[in-house]
């Protein structure tokens, strides 16, 4: 299945992105258990902005993050963004600046199962997250997003949750009814690697004035 995805990579995407993926000079791919490496070198070195702007633009690919790094020096700024699986593709490129503070190589991973690739661009985000900044202006997500974890994340999440939290343990044997809100934030943020943070509320219920009886 991996080969499959792969074939329909090279068919179509270095096509719709001839300025960064050039087949002509990608080096050999490597093949791993459930996904593929790409590299692809530039012939002309390119700014993170515009490298950013073409995945957007010509590729409408999802920015994941615009890391910029602790020191002020121009080189390991770098971008992630993925396909978006509507399309039928499960792929994310990622680049970094150089010492000349320009991107002069593009990598492309390959996944053959969704959850694949979402574990991977969790684990990506949270690796970035641990020292620098993100530019807000690229890769932030506004109410509304969607996010999909993988199922086997939230089972790994519960289980790390009932080991922290005790009285989860006790609540949630009774019935689900008993999940708060905090366990739910709790639980969420566990399975994103500490990126996804909830702000649940519980909705007041409304009720009648003068309620009617049958």
């Amino acid at each position: 299945m991996l080969r499959h995805f792969f074939n329909d990579f090279m068919t179509f995407v270095p096509l719709q992105l001839p300025q960064l993926l050039d087949v002509t000079t990608m080096e050999e791919a490597q093949f791993y258990g459930d996904y593929a490496l790409l590299t692809f070198p530039l012939r002309d070195p390119y700014d993170l902005e515009e490298v950013m702007d073409l995945f957007e633009d010509d590729m409408e690919l999802i920015t994941l993050y615009h890391h910029i790094p602790t020191h002020a020096d121009k080189f390991g700024h770098s971008t992630c963004a993925y396909s978006n699986p509507a399309f039928g593709q499960m792929f994310k490129m990622n680049c970094k600046t150089d010492a000349d503070g320009k991107v002069n190589s593009i990598l492309v991973t390959i996944y053959d199962s969704l959850e694949q690739m979402y574990g991977e661009l969790c684990l990506d985000l949270d690796l970035h997250s641990k020292s620098g900044t993100f530019n807000k202006d690229k890769g932030s997500y506004a109410k509304g997003m969607t996010w999909t974890i993988p199922e086997h994340k939230l089972d790994k999440a519960l289980a790390a949750y009932r080991k922290q939290e005790h009285t989860f343990k006790q609540r949630i044997k009774k019935a689900a009814i008993y999940l708060s809100p905090r366990d739910a934030e709790v639980i969420i943020l566990l399975a994103t690697h500490n990126i996804v943070q909830l702000e649940l509320m519980i909705s007041p219920i409304q009720i009648r004035e003068k309620p009617y009886y049958l």
